[in-house]
């Protein structure tokens, strides 16, 4: 209606003259619909920043709020407890200052163990070695193993083989995965070997046999036993351990060292190895007899495909 009570004076304008009261009336009106638009303008432009300053609000004063008031609930609960954050930044801080002075203190005690350690091992006799090492042994260090098998070696070569055999035992039984356990048992055997208890001895070296049958240890134990096996008048034994040795680990200095003890057996005990070529002669003659009958049958076989079928 506003629009058109605007247009029907602008009409009137165009189709006669206006006089001047009805002039007045015209632009009275026009003023009044000018004010009209107006008026609409500022209430949508204040509705339109009203929303935006609303929505502005809601996006970035209230999380700010909310920080700020953990911020200051946090602050408040400090001041209402102050021994609670004191207590608990002190434990803090002698965790730190444990576990520094623990990591210290392994140190300086690694460093120690190594002296100690190599201290030991420049000791100028082997029974003074064995009793240096004994000692490291029995520390709880990095090199207590090591020490322990070097100390059972020293032992050995110091000739106190019940020494040697007892701090090797412990190598055998405590640490079967040691990377020389079964050098170790090898040298337990040697001890026994030394004084005479030969049974003990080959059971050793039979140990390491069959518990590491894959170390290098385990592939020069037949050599020990044909010794072993010489003291105790086993020759036939003695003979196969020797045989063992070179057919088990041909072209090494152990193979040569298991033919020469062959070699000097054969010299001291022929009849031993008169048996053995009488027995291998026996079982050549066997073959020897078996193949002819071979022949002579394969023959037969091909005469009879040779002879003519009316014959």
């Amino acid at each position: 209606m506003g629009i058109h009570r605007a247009r029907l004076p602008i009409e009137l304008m165009a189709s006669q003259t206006l006089n001047r009261q009805q002039l007045a009336l015209l632009s009275w009106r026009m003023l009044l619909y000018a004010g009209y638009l107006q008026h609409r303008s500022r209430c949508f432009d204040r509705y339109t920043i009203g929303v935006r300053n609303s929505f502005m609000t809601d996006q970035s004063q209230h999380p700010t709020e909310e920080k700020t008031s953990d911020l200051k609930s946090l602050l408040n609960h400090m001041e209402e407890n102050p021994l609670l954050y004191i207590g608990s930044f002190v434990f803090l801080v002698v965790i730190a200052l444990a576990g520094f002075l623990f990591r210290l203190n392994t140190s300086i005690s690694n460093e120690a163990d190594a002296s100690k350690y190599a201290f030991a091992l420049d000791e100028e006799t082997a029974a003074a070695r064995s009793l240096a090492l004994a000692e490291v042994a029995d520390s709880d260090s990095a090199y207590s193993i090591e020490a322990l098998y070097l100390s059972g070696i020293n032992a050995f070569e110091a000739n106190d083989y019940a020494t040697a055999i007892e701090t090797l035992t412990r190598i055998q039984t405590d640490h079967a995965g040691f990377q020389f356990a079964p050098d170790a048992v090898s040298i337990i055997g040697l001890s026994y070997e030394a004084q005479g208890e030969f049974d003990s001895a080959i059971s050793e070296y039979e140990s390491v046999q069959t518990t590491w049958p894959d170390s290098f240890a385990a592939r020069v134990q037949s050599n020990n036993l044909g010794r072993c096996y010489e003291e105790q008048d086993k020759i036939a034994e003695a003979i196969s351990a020797y045989e063992d040795q070179i057919s088990g680990f041909p072209g090494s200095r152990e193979a040569a060292r298991a033919q020469n003890n062959l070699n000097r057996l054969r010299a001291f005990h022929p009849e031993a190895f008169e048996v053995e070529e009488v027995a291998d002669d026996l079982s050549v003659d066997a073959l020897s007899t078996e193949e002819p009958a071979a022949d002579e049958l394969g023959e037969l076989n091909i005469n009879v495909q040779e002879t003519p079928e009316g014959q």
